[in-house]
């Protein structure tokens, strides 16, 4: 197996910039951290099918409520998959705001964010293509963002 490329980044920093504790998807509804843990209480089967990259992975349907709780479910009981996770900077006006975003890996991140309050995940890796600065910051390489915008 090749060598992972990607950023490691901290959890508790990235839930900063994310700091609700529930995802959407397919208008099924708010999925928090207490969907997940009933889902896994009632043994909801966890799913390894990919869903909505655009390019690899096209939405072709939506999607139940238990398929997404499946979907984090995979990742929670295969946490060496909670990886590649997409992150960029929003962006208004032309210009790029000191605020991480996650693009593509939702699923992931909402497994992530189980495992760390679950206090056996605090790190995750992904692939950044935002400012250095916001990088540094999720790293904790720095303790402080840089307000300005660029």
């Amino acid at each position: 197996m090749e060598e992972y490329t990607g950023d490691i980044i901290r959890i508790d920093r990235l839930i900063e910039f994310l700091p609700s504790e529930y995802c959407e998807w397919d208008l099924c509804g708010k999925i928090d951290l207490d969907d997940i843990s009933i889902g896994i209480y009632e043994c909801i089967t966890e799913i390894s099918e990919p869903y909505g990259d655009t390019w690899n992975h096209p939405v072709l349907e939506r999607r139940s409520r238990d398929w997404h709780i499946g979907r984090i479910i995979y990742f929670i009981n295969h946490p060496e998959e909670i990886r590649d996770i997409e992150i960029d900077n929003e962006c208004v006006n032309n210009e790029i705001l000191p605020q991480a975003v996650i693009v593509d890996g939702w699923h992931r991140y909402a497994a992530a964010r189980w495992l760390f309050d679950q206090g056996k995940l605090t790190q995750i890796h992904c692939r950044y293509g935002g400012r250095l600065d916001v990088l540094e910051y999720l790293q904790g390489m720095r303790d402080e963002l840089l307000e300005e915008i660029v």
